[in-house]
C-alpha cells in the first residue's frame, strides 16, 4: 500500500484486517482490544478477532471505532465470537483457529509494542 493512500485515509493499512488503523491498544487487565481507524472505515471480522488472539489468547473483548465514533464490538461467549453494533447483537459463530507460526507471532507482538 502506498504511503500516499495512507496519508489520504489517515492510517497504515493492515493487510489483515482489510483496513486502516490508526491506533491499535490492548489491554492485558480487561483483556480488551481496541482498533481505531479513520472515519468510515470498517474492518474484517475474522481477522480483527485473529490480530487479537494473537496478541493474547485470551483475549475476551474487541471494540473498533471508526472516526470517533464506536463501530463494532465482539465479545467472546464460550467458544465463539458474537458481534454488536449499537449495542445490538448482530452476529454469532465461530472464529476459525490462527495458523501462523511462532515466528509470526513474535513479529506481530514487536510490531503492535513498537507502533504501528
Amino acid at each position: 500500500m502506498s504511503t500516499h493512500i495512507e496519508r489520504a485515509f489517515g492510517g497504515r493499512w493492515l493487510d489483515e484486517l482489510w483496513t486502516f488503523a490508526v491506533s491499535v491498544s490492548y489491554d492485558f487487565n480487561s483483556r480488551t482490544g481496541h482498533l481505531h481507524m479513520p472515519a468510515d472505515c470498517c474492518c474484517d471480522a475474522h481477522g480483527c478477532v485473529n490480530f487479537f488472539r494473537r496478541i493474547d489468547p485470551k483475549v475476551r473483548a474487541i471494540h473498533t471505532y471508526a472516526g470517533d465514533a464506536p463501530d463494532t464490538s465482539y465479545r467472546r461467549i464460550k467458544h465463539e465470537w458474537a458481534s454488536f453494533t449499537n449495542g445490538d447483537k448482530v452476529g454469532q459463530g465461530p472464529v476459525p483457529p490462527c495458523t501462523d507460526s511462532g515466528k509470526a507471532n513474535a513479529a506481530l507482538v514487536r510490531a503492535f509494542l513498537h507502533g504501528i
